[in-house]
């Protein structure tokens, strides 16, 4: 976007370094003075778009909204803050915003989509692409390079089976074993064959 827009230096303009331009924006946030369109429109479509992106991954809704947190925080203190002051309401508005809109709309748009017979028309298409840009680029990145990509939040370990009153990986009866796999750790696996 224009600087008049963005409100981004451009790199000649800057009297500091930019590492130490950055350092000074991650670890001053603001509340920021962009316009409302930018704040309560564009960061919210951002914000549904990597909701998308996680429930096309399989991600629960709590999981999805973990997941638009993280991408909005990593822009937030990555690439922007190297122009501005990291932005508290878009740390905020962005993935709670983002969130909704992404269920309560973009989510029964694309299923009505997918729902209709036959081959997607081109604005069927092109609304799928506007609900989760993410995701078309990735699937054209990985059908480029052959890429099968798989990510998926789950119970770190190894997944247990009963056996009669026992539990196999505890020894123990069902209820404590079921107690104790619920403490089990969780963790992001990212999974990629080529």
């Amino acid at each position: 976007m224009p600087e008049s827009v963005s409100k981004w230096e451009k790199g000649e303009d800057r009297e500091t370094p930019p590492l130490e331009q950055w350092w000074d924006n991650v670890t001053n946030p603001v509340i920021d003075e962009d316009e409302a369109w930018i704040n309560y429109i564009a960061h919210p479509y951002w914000g549904a778009t990597y909701y998308i992106r996680g429930r096309e991954r399989g991600l629960d809704r709590g999981q999805s909204f973990l997941f638009s947190a993280f991408l909005s925080t990593i822009y937030e203190y990555g690439l922007e803050a190297f122009a501005e002051p990291v932005s508290i309401q878009d740390l905020i508005i962005t993935p709670v915003l983002g969130s909704l809109v992404g269920e309560y709309l973009f989510s029964p748009i694309r299923d009505s989509i997918r729902a209709k017979p036959g081959t997607p028309s081109w604005s069927d298409k092109t609304i799928l692409f506007l609900t989760d840009p993410l995701g078309v680029v990735g699937s054209w990145t990985d059908q480029t390079f052959g890429v099968n990509v798989r990510l998926s939040v789950q119970p770190i370990g190894q997944a247990s089976t009963r056996l009669g009153n026992m539990d196999s990986d505890t020894g123990l009866p069902p209820r404590t074993a079921h107690a104790a796999q619920a403490q089990r750790p969780w963790g992001l696996q990212l999974q990629a064959t080529w």
